[in-house]
């Protein structure tokens, strides 16, 4: 648009002097080539303002701000005056052309930017800019951003971290643009990132544990820095510390038994969240779940036979665990007993001081021993006379049972005890009758002679020896065989006896009853056989 300014020969008291000189000289300029028959220069042009920065600029026909707009240009023409001279008739008259002057004006600080100057100004007063229009030019406002960058929302914020972590924040600038953002943790720099999202990787392990101040500062193209946004977070790297301080490792227990294991969690950078405690089969995996005494202690009873392992887990508020197991085993198998000596099952014996050895199925096991009158309710068992033996003595005659029961190390005891019923018989057998009885007569040459004894007899002890026959006037026994059934010996001569002869049956002491006893005398009688 043509924009006339009035600049007349009373130009405004309150322009400088400088743009009153610059006039004058114009005015000069102007009447030199009017005296010369010329045409005075046509001096319009158009002047367009830049904004360089965030801000405004105004003057005549002008408002113009850093997106160029709305309106940063305009065409200024020159100012026409008519000039007259009354020194001469008629009156001569001429029209003077000024070149207009203008003055742009920088508006008022704003979105952090403040006034630096001008650049392609004539002259330049506070924040004003004055052009002489000769010819089109442009001119430049600069603002100077000093604001700081804002960073927000720094990542982590808290808590305790471990290994590799991602850190993060957000920033923003009055500029619109924010060239990086610095992290730094305890002090030292760790990562700058100049797009956003803003963020870094930060490996933990490279640092101590403890307390760690992780700091992000942004910077924008001016060089401004923002307060840095801080967080305090605790690096933990390292498992908790954990013993068992007391409690099973490896014993064997007995049914009904109860196992208590004692130990020690800490962590001097995090603390300790939890303590769990699981007692499985052992190769199972652990289930963990509270300890029954806390964080302390941990106890359970009553478990079925078999391997099982202990394990406690200790976890730090940085997620990391420590853990240690025990083993231990439940044995609910009692022993099995054995006499390995002594008098058999059934046996008869004359001694009144008897012994048997015996052992268990397990290393270590206890005895106790019983013996009584078969015929008599069992007393309580109670200590053998040793170790793996038993002496008993002072027997009178009768039958006896003998038990002994093996005592495992957990306390498993053998409910089918090792058993023993023998007799003891000090009695001396007798011979309760004959035949051919005591000086019988007329008996059958075919005839055997037999002794029946008043118990059972051991038929080792009976013989030829020991049972014998011998006819009168000779010193031979006769040839016969013997033999036992029960408590009766038959004496079967090998031939028939000698018609009208005498003989002499005789059984010695040597003959023993099953026990041993000899017959308390010999036994003599004669009979004669049948002419």
């Amino acid at each position: 648009m043509l924009n006339e300014v009035g600049l007349s020969r009373g130009t405004s008291e309150g322009k400088t002097w400088k743009l009153a000189a610059m006039m004058t000289v114009a005015l000069v300029l102007v009447a030199v080539m009017m005296v010369l028959g010329g045409k005075p220069a046509f001096a319009a042009g158009t002047v367009t303002v830049s904004v360089a920065g965030k801000g405004d600029a105004t003057g005549p026909g002008i408002n113009c701000n850093e997106s160029g707009g709305p309106d940063c240009s305009e065409f200024y023409a020159d100012i026409t005056t008519e000039e007259c001279d009354d020194t001469v008739t008629p009156p001569r008259c001429f029209t003077l052309r000024e070149p207009p002057t203008v003055e742009v004006t920088a508006g008022a600080d704003r979105n952090g930017y403040t006034f630096a100057g001008w650049t392609g100004c004539d002259a330049v007063t506070g924040r004003t800019c004055e052009i002489m229009v000769s010819s089109s030019r442009g001119v430049t406002l600069s603002l100077a951003d000093v604001q700081q960058p804002v960073v927000t929302n720094l990542t982590p914020g808290s808590g305790v971290q471990r290994g590799m972590i991602a850190l993060g924040a957000n920033a923003s600038d009055n500029s619109g643009a924010v060239s990086r953002v610095e992290f730094r943790v305890r002090g030292q720099l760790i990562a700058t990132d100049t797009s956003a999202p803003y963020s870094a990787s930060f490996n933990t392990s490279s640092v101590s544990d403890g307390s760690a101040e992780i700091r992000a500062t942004a910077f924008d193209a001016s060089g401004n820095s923002s307060l840095p946004a801080t967080s305090t977070v605790v690096i933990d790297n390292t498992a908790p510390t954990l013993s068992i301080t007391g409690g099973p490792d490896g014993q064997t227990f007995g049914p009904g038994s109860t196992q208590t294991w004692t130990f020690s969690a800490a962590d001097a950078t995090s603390g300790i969240q939890s303590v769990q405690c699981s007692v499985v089969s052992a190769g199972s995996a652990p289930s963990f779940g509270a300890c029954s005494g806390g964080a302390g202690s941990h106890s359970v009873t009553n478990r079925p036979e078999g391997s099982y392992t202990f394990t406690v887990k200790a976890r730090d508020n940085g997620g990391l665990e420590s853990t240690r197991s025990r083993e231990f085993f439940i044995d609910a198998t009692p022993p099995q007993t054995t006499i390995t000596s002594g008098p058999a099952d059934g046996e008869r014996t004359n001694q009144t001081t008897l012994t048997w050895n015996f052992s268990s199925s397990e290393t270590g096991s206890t005895f106790q021993c019983r013996i009584y009158p078969a015929a008599l309710t069992p007393p309580a068992f109670s200590e053998c006379s040793g170790s793996g033996t038993h002496t008993a003595s002072g027997f009178s005659s009768g039958t006896y049972t003998f038990e002994v029961r093996a005592t495992d190390t957990v306390g498993n005891t053998d409910i089918t005890s090792a058993k023993r019923t023998i007799t003891v018989d000090t009695v001396n057998p007798g011979v309760s009758s004959v035949t051919p009885a005591h000086l019988e007569k007329k008996v059958a040459p075919t005839a055997n002679v037999t002794a029946t004894f008043s118990e059972a007899m051991n038929a080792n002890t009976l013989n030829k020896t020991t049972f014998k026959l011998v006819r009168k006037g000779t010193r031979t026994a006769v040839g016969a065989g013997v033999s036992l059934a029960g408590n009766r010996a038959v004496l079967n001569p090998n031939r028939n006896l000698v018609r009208g002869a005498t003989y002499t049956a005789t059984v010695t002491t040597g003959a023993r009853d099953l026990a041993g006893n000899p017959l308390s005398a010999s036994k003599t009688w004669t009979f004669t056989v049948k002419k």
